[in-house]
């Protein structure tokens, strides 16, 4: 079965969940749930940008299950960048996920929590479904105003839900982790098209990409995006900073697109001295999120950490070159038709679910700059054999 969340705190959720159990007992239904008879479906996925991309199936799959239903969206605020455009989400409503993701705010700040379900509990959902199966998830569920609710139950929380779908122990991946919870709801989906993740760029963000290429004289370029930062040091790799001297040699053409995001200035600048050092064409791309899309969308590869710039990247029909440190690939991967290139080292503490290193980030060490060279000049070498054979 998938391993979703670290066993040290489900084992902790799952004392809070017997307490719980005491106090809570939700009516369970009776009848399986068909959300494709559904007018309003409320979901609540407050995750990170990779998370919603890799919910992106699943959305595309209710939809094409009940063209008609409203699909109001509980989430933080960088959802809507990602998926605003997609036709996925009739209504986006922000939630704080600072707050819905501490258990302590949760139980004691109720007058936060009544802040946040004031501006759900607008009108009475059919169906409130949570696709994690995270118990602090789902006990925000509770508190919302929906006839069904429903969601895994991995770190418990059956005493909030009135249907629980129970895991299946053939699922790996969290895409099809969520494309088994959605045809548990009564969707259909066809396995060859629709359990990708994708998304498409409006007219007005294609013309802002073109633009970006024109005004950075890039037409032509090879466009190799690199975000060398991470959400946590863990995953972050060093060895971001040798690629434009292991690259530039290899092809005069390439540009490199060094994307920044927050508290990224040590990691970015170690990438840029070495661009410098190697005479390479680079651009530091420092924006707001929107722009960060646009710009991801125009790379020919994008090379990162374990992050949401794979997932974007993938989605975007851009191949991602991804380094992965404490997780395994085949759990939180770039979902992706074509190639993703992943790069992960088996040590004897991975995988690892705390938030610190006491090792030295050995398993990202044991992966080295020049494999990722490697691999990319292969990629490109075989890219350009197909062009030619056309």
């Amino acid at each position: 079965m998938i391993n979703k969340f670290n066993p040290e705190k489900v084992k902790n959720l799952r004392v809070i969940n017997q307490m719980l159990r005491v106090v809570f007992h939700e009516k369970k239904s009776t009848q399986k749930p068909d959300i494709t008879k559904a007018d309003n479906i409320l979901i609540i996925d407050p995750t990170l940008i990779g998370d919603i991309v890799m919910l992106i199936p699943a959305l595309r799959i209710l939809r094409k299950n009940n063209e008609n239903c409203k699909i109001t969206l509980a989430c933080a605020k960088w959802a809507k960048n990602v998926l605003e455009d997609q036709n996925l989400v009739d209504e986006f409503i922000f939630v704080d996920p600072d707050f819905i993701n501490s258990v302590k705010k949760l139980a004691i700040n109720r007058k936060e929590l009544k802040e946040h379900l004031k501006r759900i509990n607008v009108r009475e959902y059919d169906y409130a479904i949570e696709p994690r199966g995270d118990l602090r998830y789902i006990f925000f569920m509770h508190y919302c105003n929906a006839k069904r609710k429903i969601s895994y139950n991995y770190t418990g929380g059956e005493c909030f839900l009135t249907d629980v779908i129970k895991p299946s122990d053939d699922v790996t991946h969290l895409v099809e982790d969520k494309l088994y919870f959605i045809s548990s709801l009564g969707c259909d989906y066809d396995k060859l098209t629709d359990v990708y993740p994708r998304l498409v760029l409006s007219e007005q963000q294609r013309n802002k990409r073109e633009l970006f290429i024109k005004e950075n004289s890039l037409e032509g370029k090879t466009i190799i995006g690199i975000h060398p930062g991470a959400s946590l040091d863990k995953k972050q790799w060093d060895g971001f900073s040798r690629l434009p001297g292991l690259l530039s040699d290899y092809n005069k053409d390439i540009v490199y697109v060094i994307f920044k995001g927050p508290k990224e200035d040590k990691a970015v600048a170690s990438v840029e001295e070495a661009a410098k050092a190697n005479n390479a064409n680079y651009i530091i791309s420092e924006t707001s999120l929107n722009d960060y899309l646009i710009r991801i969308s125009a790379c020919s590869v994008m090379i990162c950490n374990d992050s949401g710039a794979g997932h974007l990247a993938a989605a975007y029909g851009v191949t991602p070159f991804v380094i992965f440190g404490p997780f395994y690939p085949e759990l939180v991967k770039p979902y992706s038709k074509e190639n993703a290139y992943c790069f992960s080292e088996t040590i004897d503490c991975k995988p690892c679910m705390s938030k610190t290193c006491e090792r030295n980030k050995e398993c990202l060490e044991l992966i080295t700059a020049d494999k990722v060279a490697e691999s990319i000049k292969n990629y490109f070498k075989e890219n350009r054999s197909e062009e030619q054979k056309k």
